[in-house]
C-alpha cells in the first residue's frame, strides 16, 4: 500500500523544539509494517555559512584584515572586502560573473605601485585563490602600437592599473549536502566515504542520516529538492517496520553537528511510504496463533457446536 506523510517543521511544538534544526512530530494515524520509504520532495534553506571565522583571513602587504562572519553571495563578499580593505590601501573589488573570479585593482597613481596578496584557507575558496600562496599585481599597461593588444591593456577600466584576479574558479559554497536524519529510519544503509585519520572516521555523524540534500543553490537561498530534477532516494526496511508514529528530526552538516539555521525555522519534506496491507499487529498474530497451537494440543478443548434441534409438524407425529 502506497501512501504519503508531509512533515513540517511549523508544526512541531516550539516550546519543546524552538529551533527547526532537531524536532519531534507525532503521526495521527500510526503506520504499520512499514516496508519501503522514499523522499518525493524537501524544503530546506542554505544557511550554512561560508565564512564561519573570518579573523586574520586576507593579507595585503603586510596589513591583516578580517571580515565577520556570514553566508555571502558574491556581490556580498565584494562588498564587504571593498569596505574592510579600501581605506588603508585604496584597492578596488569586483567580481566577473563570466569568469566566476575576483578581481583587486589600485590605480598606478598611487606612489605605492603594485601590492601582494595572500588568503587563508577559511576565504581562499570563496575567492578563487590558492591557500597561503603570495600573489603580486601585474601593471596593465596601456598601448597605442597597432598590432596585437595584450589583454586588458586596452580595457577602460583596468588599463594603467595594478592588477591581480583570481586564478581559479569561485566557489561560493561551503557545503556540498545538508543531510535530512530522521532517527526512525537510521538503518545503516546510508553511509559517507570519508578519509580514516589515527585509525578512526572523524565525522561519523553523517553517517547516521537517511538522505543527504544537495546543496547546489547559493548561501541565504532556499533548496528544493524534487525527486524528478535531483535524484531518486529511497531506503526498504527487512524486516519492515513494525509501527510508525513518529518522527524524530535533525538536519545535519557534513561533520554529523546539527545545523545552525540561524533563527530560520522552516524547512519540510514529503515522503512516500509503502507499507504490507497484509500484515496486521503483532498483537493479533500471536493471539491467533495460541488459539490455533491450543486445538492442535487439545482436540476436545474446543467446544463442540450447539446442537440443532428440528421440530416435526403435528399432524406428522405419532399417535396422531
Amino acid at each position: 500500500m502506497e501512501q504519503y506523510l508531509i512533515v513540517d517543521s511549523n508544526l512541531r511544538d516550539e516550546s519543546l523544539y524552538p529551533s527547526g534544526n532537531n524536532y519531534t512530530v507525532h503521526l495521527a494515524s500510526p503506520l504499520n509494517s512499514v516496508k519501503r520509504i522514499e523522499l518525493v520532495q524537501a524544503i530546506v534553506p542554505n544557511e550554512i555559512l561560508n565564512v564561519k571565522d573570518g579573523t586574520d583571513c586576507i593579507d595585503i602587504d603586510g596589513y591583516i584584515f578580517s571580515i565577520p562572519p556570514g553566508a555571502y553571495s558574491a556581490s556580498e563578499l565584494v562588498s564587504v572586502i571593498q569596505g574592510t580593505i579600501y581605506n588603508l590601501t585604496t584597492i578596488d573589488v569586483s567580481f566577473n560573473s563570466a569568469q566566476k573570479a575576483f578581481i583587486f585593482v589600485r590605480s598606478n597613481s598611487d606612489s605605492r605601485g603594485s601590492f601582494t596578496m595572500s588568503f587563508s584557507e577559511e576565504i581562499s575558496k570563496l575567492v578563487g585563490f590558492s591557500t597561503g600562496v603570495s600573489y603580486t599585481s601585474t601593471l596593465i599597461a596601456d598601448t597605442s602600437t597597432v598590432g596585437t593588444v595584450p589583454l586588458y591593456s586596452s580595457h577602460e577600466y583596468y588599463s594603467g592599473y595594478q592588477f591581480i584576479r583570481s586564478d581559479k574558479f569561485s566557489d561560493l559554497r561551503n557545503e556540498s549536502f545538508v543531510y535530512l536524519d530522521v532517527e526512525e529510519f537510521n538503518n545503516g544503509k546510508t553511509q559517507s566515504a570519508q578519509k580514516i585519520d589515527s585509525n578512526t572516521f572523524s565525522t561519523s555523524g553523517s553517517q547516521r542520516t537517511f538522505c543527504p540534500i544537495p546543496l547546489n543553490v547559493s548561501s541565504g537561498s532556499i533548496k528544493v529538492f524534487q525527486e524528478n530534477t535531483d535524484y531518486k532516494f529511497g531506503i526498504d526496511f527487512e524486516p519492515p517496520i513494525q509501527q510508525l508514529s513518529r518522527l524524530t528530526v535533525k538536519w545535519r552538516r557534513g561533520d554529523g553537528n546539527v545545523v545552525n539555521f540561524r533563527d530560520i525555522n522552516e524547512n519540510s519534506f514529503v515522503l512516500r511510504v509503502f507499507t504490507n496491507v497484509n500484515r496486521f499487529p503483532k498483537e493479533l498474530l500471536e493471539e491467533s496463533k495460541e488459539e490455533e497451537d491450543a486445538m492442535f494440543r487439545d482436540p476436545w478443548s474446543v467446544p463442540p457446536p450447539n446442537p440443532t434441534v428440528y421440530m416435526l409438524p403435528e399432524s406428522s407425529r405419532l399417535g396422531d
